[in-house]
């Protein structure tokens, strides 16, 4: 599967789901770590500001506004590394 979780599966997804609810910059904009998708090995953030998203119901149409949800990946594209903003939140920052 993952070569770099295969050596300590539970170490990422345990700093994962710490950062939950950890504030910090992504994509330009000041975000919240909302949920880990244990599964996808991402991590959500939503936006704080006001840049708000319509929300569609399973037929297409506009039901209410929310903020903007990113899904943060925790590995690389390739997967064999970590992705470099999910090692930088893991080394205590963001880009």
């Amino acid at each position: 599967m993952h070569s770099c979780l295969m050596l300590e599966p539970n170490k990422f997804m345990q700093q994962a789901r710490s950062m939950i609810g950890a504030r910090l910059r992504y994509d330009g904009k000041d975000c919240t770590v909302i949920e880990v998708l244990e599964d996808k090995l991402e991590i959500i953030v939503e936006a704080d500001n006001p840049g708000l998203t319509i929300q569609t119901d399973a037929y297409g149409n506009a039901r209410r506004e929310m903020r903007a949800l990113y899904n943060v990946p925790i590995l690389n594209e390739a997967g064999d590394a970590l992705h470099p903003f999910f090692l930088s939140l893991v080394n205590g920052g963001s880009i």
